[in-house]
């Protein structure tokens, strides 16, 4: 999870300004990772045990189900972004991504510890900042319920600890492992090109008075933006070359973009936005007395955390996703290893107090966001939602008994049953071969017909079947949103000829 540089020096060697994360080798990141992420990834557990499913969860799991149960990786397409499907397709199963997800919670826990290491803060207030931190509703959630987010969040503060490298002690290889490792965080979310973007920008107000010549701040701005864009600029070409676009991947289900279309539009949308973080922001109030106390004792560096805001503003004002738990993850994590190395021990208690009123905070005034008020109310109260219940039985009465692609189903919308089910065997999809076939004319080569009354942009079965059933089938049974239409024998398929 942990990125690191060659040639360390020696512990015995460290000095308060040394580079970050080169002073150990990499299985001493590793183990403390796994150490640190033991407890998260028992949690995450849990809730996979009480079948809390997140949204992002449950597309994951339909298309890795997918590309295992077919044995095709490449039936997921160009899915963006694929690192947490590439990671999933190896054991797909909520469990899985429980612990895929502690353990980058883990290693980010394992960097601010480290981070906190070279602060003068006495060891207490330091394991209770960090235990605190790591206890955020938000940061948890997305260690258990949200694993592309929280692998973007880990990559941020990677990248963020190379960039202090780069800025603070004019190390170019950090500088470029940071755009590197903006690079793999684009592969898990699209806001890692923006942050690259945004690092870039800020880079030039760091540099000495002998380096403000035009061409110097440009090279040290390419530094950081180039491996980012470069990764953006693959996946682009390899999209081109195999499906002709360049950018229909960001349209995908999986991956939300809603880019605005006109300058109303943005005005709009950027109010919007503006209103929302000003409600988020009260969730965050450990990020905001850090903020103050870096620009009281290094005013310079408070630039870098005040620039978080406005990036994560703009990620969203560009229709790019970025969640409410995302946002008070990130906030508080970059401002945790953002704390000033000369920082009084006298402003301890006041940390610990922020963090600890953070907690009650998102816990008892959970932030807006559905699915992390679901997910907290379903812990304090240890009982698993009873929609959530219902979904998984209805879905596991549909595939109960059901011979292989016999549910003929659009996964824009089935992507929730596809996960609940636990398999995509009996399920055909629109990856699937001969699936335009039986769209055309289902009588007679599948036993059910799935469609949903609030269909997802693109379910061509919805779209298809929305007004009349399939000739040959009848309605069976509803569930929520869903029409069951199962084939009638006594009814005779329509003629092909």
């Amino acid at each position: 999870m942990v990125s690191v540089a060659s040639s360390p020096p020696l512990p015995s060697q460290r000095q308060p300004d040394a580079l970050r994360l080169v002073d150990r080798r990499w299985y001493e990141h590793l183990l403390r990772a796994i150490g640190f992420g033991i407890p998260v990834i028992a949690l995450g557990l849990a809730s996979a045990s009480l079948g809390l499913l997140s949204n992002q969860h449950a597309h994951i799991l339909d298309k890795a189900f997918l590309a295992h149960d077919t044995g095709r990786l490449e039936s997921i397409g160009f899915l963006y972004p694929p690192l947490p499907f590439l990671l999933a397709v190896i054991l797909p199963s909520p469990w899985a991504l429980a612990v895929i997800g502690g353990l980058a919670a883990g290693a980010t826990a394992w960097l601010l510890w480290y981070g906190l290491q070279r602060t003068t803060l006495d060891p207490i207030t330091r394991s209770l900042l960090l235990a605190g931190t790591i206890a955020t509703p938000s940061l948890l959630f997305l260690a258990s319920q949200q694993i592309s987010d929280m692998l973007q969040l880990h990559l941020f503060l990677v990248s963020w600890f190379y960039y202090l490298n780069f800025i603070r002690l004019r190390h170019t290889w950090s500088g470029f492992t940071a755009g590197l490792i903006l690079g793999l965080a684009f592969f898990a979310g699209f806001s890692a090109l923006i942050a690259a973007l945004a690092l870039a920008f800020l880079t030039p107000l760091f540099s000495p008075p002998e380096d403000q010549r035009v061409e110097a701040r440009v090279a040290q701005a390419l530094v950081i933006l180039f491996p980012a864009l470069w990764a953006a600029f693959s996946w682009g070409y390899t999209s081109w070359t195999f499906t002709g676009h360049w950018l229909d991947y960001l349209t995908d289900p999986t991956a939300p973009v809603t880019l605005p279309h006109s300058l109303a539009e943005l005005s709009v949308r950027a109010w919007d936005v503006t209103q929302q973080m000003v409600h988020e922001l009260p969730h965050a109030p450990l990020f905001l007395g850090i903020f103050l106390l870096v620009l009281r004792y290094q005013p310079r560096g408070a630039i870098g955390l005040g620039t978080l805001i406005p990036v994560i503003w703009l990620i969203r004002v560009l229709g790019f996703p970025f969640g409410t738990a995302l946002t008070i993850a990130t906030l508080t994590v970059i401002a945790v290893a953002g704390i000033s190395r000369r920082i009084s021990r006298r402003w301890g208690p006041v940390l610990v107090a922020l963090v600890v009123l953070q907690i009650l905070v998102n816990t008892l005034v959970s932030p807006p966001a559905t699915e992390l008020r679901a997910w907290i109310q379903a812990l304090v109260h240890w009982q698993q939602p009873p929609t959530a219940q219902a979904e998984r039985q209805f879905a596991r009465s549909l595939v109960d008994t059901m011979p292989p692609h016999h549910i003929l189903a659009d996964d824009r919308s089935a992507y929730r049953l596809v996960a609940q089910a636990g398999t995509a065997q009996p399920f055909l999809l629109p990856a699937d071969q001969g699936f335009d076939q039986v769209l055309a004319q289902p009588c007679g080569r599948v036993h059910i017909v799935l469609v949903s009354r609030m269909p997802a942009p693109g379910d061509r079965v919805s779209a298809r079947y929305a007004i009349t059933p399939p000739p040959g089938f009848t309605l069976r049974t509803t569930w929520g949103e869903w029409l069951v239409y199962a084939h009638d024998p006594a009814m005779p398929c329509p003629s092909t000829s």
